[in-house]
């Protein structure tokens, strides 16, 4: 890559690569997570829920991947016909399931797990996580602008750089006054400042957005000079 200014010229080398195959350890995982299925309140507690147990936050993907795809023969995928699969099956809430309904049948989170189903639900080994980051770190939005986005970028030790925001759980520090969408739009209807931390397999991160309110005026006006404030 060449950026030329002026009489100045650099370059860089750049290298895009397309998004590999879909990974157990990595959009599996970390779509779980985002879904809730293996936080503590889930199957992800001690002692697991509905007699099914996954590691914490997706800590341990071996055991994961066995329970998921190897444990009573297989019975949680159907590699004939990925659609049919328990786990599917459950978390879309086509079949009961305590823990009820945690994405749709046209969601990405869908998708994900079937892709990796219909590619033989293989226990890969993505690159491991170094860290996430969520940018910008700070913003301060000017009043009358209810909207911002943050994205959440991961690094991993092969050197990659992804963006992971839709596969990341995103958690605000206030409870209520503000929507967060899946690719990272945030919106509130009043001044605030928020800190928006997010979650993406064993990586956690936050940033702060300060939306800001619109001045007050003060209600005495500064004297100027040869103004007098009649007295009545």
């Amino acid at each position: 890559y060449t950026l030329d200014k002026g009489e100045l010229s650099a370059q860089a080398p750049l290298e895009v690569a397309s998004d590999p195959p879909v990974a157990f350890d990595r959009e599996v995982i970390s779509t779980l997570t985002r879904s809730g299925c293996i936080l503590g309140t889930c199957h992800g507690n001690l002692h697991g829920k509905g007699g099914f147990r996954l590691s914490l936050r997706g800590d341990d993907p071996h055991f994961d991947y066995y329970r998921l795809a190897v444990e009573f023969s297989q019975r949680r995928i159907d590699l004939f016909d990925p659609g049919k699969s328990l786990l599917l099956l459950k978390a879309t809430a086509q079949q009961s399931h305590q823990g009820g309904k945690r994405f749709a049948n046209d969601s990405f989170e869908y998708q994900a797990i079937k892709s990796w189903i219909e590619q033989g639900a293989p226990e890969s080994s993505a690159s491991t996580l170094v860290a996430i980051e969520v940018l910008p770190a700070y913003q301060r939005i000017a009043p009358g602008n209810r909207s911002a986005r943050v994205i959440v970028q991961a690094r991993y030790t092969d050197g990659s750089i992804r963006d992971v925001t839709r596969w990341s759980r995103r958690e605000p520090s206030l409870p209520s006054g503000l929507e967060v969408s899946q690719d990272g739009i945030i919106q509130t209807q009043h001044a605030m400042d928020v800190s928006s931390g997010a979650t993406y397999l064993n990586g956690r991160a936050a940033a702060r957005l300060v939306f800001l309110g619109q001045s007050v005026p003060s209600a005495i006006e500064p004297k100027q000079p040869g103004f007098q404030i009649a007295n009545n």
